[in-house]
C-alpha cells in the first residue's frame, strides 16, 4: 500500500541553495516534483527556530497556541533553565488527529517528536531525542527491528565548525536515512508517512563560509551542494518505491538559511546601557570550573555511585542551572535579559520573575518601550547601517493562552544574517574570546531565515505553478484535507487552497470543524544525562 500523503522534510531547506542546482540539472527528483506540480516559499514563524517551527508545522499553530517559543525555557520564579522537547507541545500533532480518524501514520526523525507519543501506526522520533536507541520508537520493539534490518540506526553525527567535514559519513548517514524510511513504509504501510532529512540543518550552520571538504574522504569543492545532491538521491528512491499516481508529495522545509555576517553581543549592550547588571566576578570562570568538576566526577564515580547521582539527578541539574543564572547576574540592577539566541527578550519584572524589579502595572509598558526603541537605534560599524530589523511584543506576534509565557520582546537582526549571543543560555557563558565585543564576528557560518521551501505534487495539485508564500501553520490542516478529514478550527492555520486546482476544490471544498483549542498536558523532562546529550547536540549546531 502507497501512502495517500508523503511528507519529505529538509530542515533548513532552502531555494538558495536549491535553484542553482536545479538549474544545472543536478537535484533531477526536485525537478520532476516541481515540473509535474507547485513550489512556493513556506514561511516559517517568528522566530523561525526548529522547535517553534517544525511544533508549528504538525500543530497548524503558532507559539501562543502550542507553547514553545526556544528550545528552552527560564523558570520565572528562579531563572533555572530547562530543555524542552515534544511533550511540551500543548496542542495534539497531525498524528493523533489522522490516529483519532482511523487513518494510520508514520513519523521518521521528525524534529520534537520525543518522547514518542501512542499513534495508529509508529514514529521514530528526531532531534529532541537524547540519542538513538529502543526510547525513540513507538510502538516498542520497532527500533530493533530497524536496526536488525538495517544496520546500525544513522548517529545523530554533526560535524563540528571548527574541523573538516567528513563527507563520506555525511554521505552515509543520509543514505542511511533513507534506508529506513524505506524499509519502514514497507514494512508498515500507513495512510500519511513523513521523514525529515536535518544534514542539510548541520552542514549550513557550520560550513556555509568553508564549502570545500573532505579530507577523511572524497574532496568535495562545495558540502552543502554535496549534501542536496544526496539527498536528491534518496528522495528519488522513496518516490520510486513508495510514491504512486494516487500519491500526493510534500517536500516543506521548517525555515531557510543564509550566510551569518556576524554576530551582537546583547548581554554587553544590555550591560553597558543599564539593563543588566553581572556580578564582579568572571561567570567564564564559574562555568568553566562547572564543567570540569561534572566531567571529573563522571570519569571519575563507580557505576554505583552513577547511578545513584543519576536518580537526583534532574533537580540537581536544575539547582546548578539555577545557581548559574542567578549568581552571574546582579537580578536587583537587571531590569532585561536576553535568553535565546533568535532574540527572546524578557523584563524582570516584579511579582512575575522570583527578583524582578520592574513594576508589572505602572512600569512595564513604558519600560518595554524604552527598550524597543533604544535596540532600533544599534548600528553595526561597518557600514553604519541598523543591525535590528524588527522588535515586536508578544502580544503583536502571538495569540492563544500561552502569549503569557512568550518573550516580552522578539528582536529580530537585520535579515537574520547577523546571530545573537548572550551568557543566558544552557551552554553556559559567552566564550571569553567574544565576552568583551560589542560586535564580535560569527561564531556560525550559516542562520537561519524565513523563508523556507514548499513543493507539491500530485492529484489534484496544480501543474507547473509557482504560488508565493505560504505560512507554515497551513500544512497541517492541508494535509488534514489531502486525506479527505475535516479540520480543527482551532488552528491558526487554513487548507493552502493556492496549492490545489479548481477541480479539486470543487470536488471537495476544505470542511472546517467548529472545535474549541484544547490543552495536552503531558510535559515529559529529560533525565541528566539526557539533558547534557540534547546539549551537546545543539551545541554542535551552535545553538548554545
Amino acid at each position: 500500500m502507497h501512502p495517500r500523503v508523503l511528507v519529505i522534510g529538509l530542515d533548513g531547506g532552502t531555494f538558495a541553495i536549491a535553484d542553482p542546482l536545479l538549474e544545472s540539472g543536478r537535484l533531477p527528483n526536485l525537478r520532476r516534483l516541481i515540473d509535474s506540480g507547485v513550489r512556493g516559499s513556506l514561511l516559517s514563524t517568528r522566530p523561525p527556530l526548529t522547535p517553534v517551527a517544525w511544533g508549528a508545522f504538525m500543530t497548524g499553530c503558532g507559539p501562543g497556541k502550542h507553547g514553545t517559543f526556544a528550545f528552552v525555557r527560564v523558570r520565572p520564579e528562579d531563572y533555572g533553565v530547562e530543555f524542552l522537547n515534544g511533550s511540551h507541545l500543548r496542542v495534539p500533532t497531525i498524528w493523533e488527529l489522522v490516529s483519532r480518524q482511523g487513518l494510520r501514520c508514520g513519523a521518521h526523525n521528525v524534529p520534537w517528536t520525543y518522547p514518542p507519543r501512542p499513534v495508529n501506526g509508529f514514529m521514530l522520533s528526531g532531534l529532541d531525542a537524547p540519542g538513538f536507541d529502543g526510547d525513540i520508537a513507538y510502538p516498542r520493539g520497532l527500533f530493533e527491528r530497524v536496526v536488525s534490518a538495517n544496520g546500525p540506526y544513522f548517529e545523530k553525527f554533526v560535524p563540528p565548525a571548527t574541523v573538516a567535514a567528513d563527507v563520506g559519513r555525511l554521505g552515509r548517514q543520509v543514505a542511511q536515512s533513507g534506508n529506513v524510511a524505506r524499509w519502514l513504509l514497507q514494512a508498515e504501510p500507513v495512510d500519511v508517512f513523513m521523514t525529515v532529512f536535518s544534514t542539510t540543518d548541520h552542514v549550513q550552520h557550520n560550513f556555509w563560509q568553508a564549502r570545500r571538504q573532505g579530507p577523511r574522504g572524497a574532496v568535495v569543492e562545495d558540502v552543502i551542494e554535496y549534501t542536496y545532491e544526496r539527498i536528491d538521491e534518496e528522495i528519488g528512491r522513496l518516490l520510486d518505491a513508495h510514491a504512486d499516481a494516487d500519491t500526493t508529495v510534500l517536500v516543506v522545509s521548517d525555515h531557510g538559511a543564509g550566510p551569518c555576517r556576524g554576530a551582537i553581543n546583547l548581554d554587553r549592550w544590555f550591560e553597558a546601557n543599564g539593563w543588566l547588571s553581572f556580578r564582579s566576578y568572571r561567570v567564564g570562570v564559574l562555568d568553566r570550573l562547572r564543567r570540569a568538576a561534572l566531567g571529573a566526577a563522571r570519569r571519575l564515580s563507580s557505576p554505583a555511585l552513577r547511578a545513584r547521582l543519576q536518580r537526583h539527578a534532574p533537580a540537581a541539574r536544575e539547582r546548578l542551572a539555577s545557581a548559574r543564572m542567578v549568581e552571574g547576574i546582579d537580578w536587583s540592577q537587571t531590569r532585561a535579559y536576553t535568553w535565546s539566541d533568535y532574540g527572546n527578550v524578557q523584563l524582570n519584572v516584579r511579582g512575575r520573575q522570583g527578583l524582578g524589579v520592574v513594576d508589572a502595572d505602572g512600569e512595564y509598558a513604558a519600560v518595554r518601550e524604552e527598550l524597543r526603541a533604544a535596540l532600533l537605534e544599534l548600528r553595526h560599524p561597518s557600514d553604519d547601517r541598523p543591525i535590528i530589523e524588527s522588535v515586536c511584543t508578544a502580544e503583536e506576534l502571538y495569540r492563544g493562552p500561552h502569549v503569557g509565557t512568550a518573550p516580552d520582546l522578539l528582536v529580530e537582526t537585520r535579515d537574520y544574517e547577523y546571530e545573537i549571543i548572550t551568557h543566558l543560555t544552557p551552554g553556559g557563558p559567552v566564550g571569553a574570546s567574544h565576552d568583551g565585543e560589542l560586535f564580535p564576528p560569527a561564531l556560525r557560518g550559516g542562520t537561519h531565515r524565513a523563508e523556507g521551501m514548499l513543493i507539491a505534487s500530485g492529484p489534484g495539485i496544480r501543474a507547473g505553478a509557482q504560488i508565493g508564500d505560504t505560512p507554515l501553520e497551513n500544512m497541517a490542516p492541508t494535509i488534514l484535507h489531502l486525506l479527505g478529514l475535516p479540520v480543527p478550527g482551532y488552528m491558526d492555520g487554513v487548507v493552502a487552497e493556492e496549492l490545489l486546482t479548481a477541480e479539486a476544490l470543487s470536488r471537495g471544498a476544505p470542511t472546517y470543524l467548529d472545535e474549541a483549542l484544547p490543552d495536552v498536558a503531558g510535559d515529559a523532562p529529560y533525565s541528566e544525562d539526557e539533558a547534557e546529550a540534547v546539549e551537546q547536540h545543539l551545541r554542535d549546531l551552535g545553538y548554545v
